[in-house]
């Protein structure tokens, strides 16, 4: 014995005229987060950038020197010189054109296969994290800037 089943589609509820009959809204119940769902591996909060090679960013973790890859409100990455996952250090970082010296204490979450360490900032202050936001959202429009003038050419 064969079972057919027969699909038809769903027609929304009239709702009345201003919307022209239609009920413009997702239902309660429906799952909104499959419609736009994005997977990613990234688990970063917030919007991380390099810094400017003719402005990097150098600090001191572990007795030696080490420049940041990239840097946002969250954390930081950089080159790892024999450090490991969950290494953790008061650190100081002087950021470039803001005359601010950031005191976070820095932990290593993560060394990657190109040997780069993904860091976390903890026990940050908020004017910190404000600097961050600030030098984040000034990197991104020289980066911009300088996409905008190679696309010109």
């Amino acid at each position: 014995m064969a079972i057919f089943s027969l699909w038809l589609p769903t027609i929304p509820p009239k709702i009345g005229r201003l919307t022209g009959g239609l009920n413009l809204f997702w239902k309660e119940k429906q799952n909104n987060s499959e419609i736009f769902s994005f997977k990613s591996n990234d688990r970063r909060l917030s919007y991380r950038v390099s810094p400017s090679a003719n402005a990097p960013i150098v600090f001191e973790f572990g007795g030696e020197k080490v420049q940041v890859v990239n840097i946002g409100a969250g954390g930081l990455a950089f080159k790892n010189k024999g450090f490991k996952s969950g290494d953790t250090q008061a650190i100081e970082l002087l950021l470039p054109h803001q005359n601010v010296t950031l005191a976070p204490v820095l932990e290593i979450n993560t060394v990657d296969d190109q040997n780069v360490c993904h860091c976390q900032f903890r026990e940050i202050e908020e004017d910190e994290v404000e600097a961050l936001h600030q030098y984040v959202l000034k990197r991104q429009k020289e980066i911009t800037m300088l996409k905008n003038a190679s696309d010109s050419l």
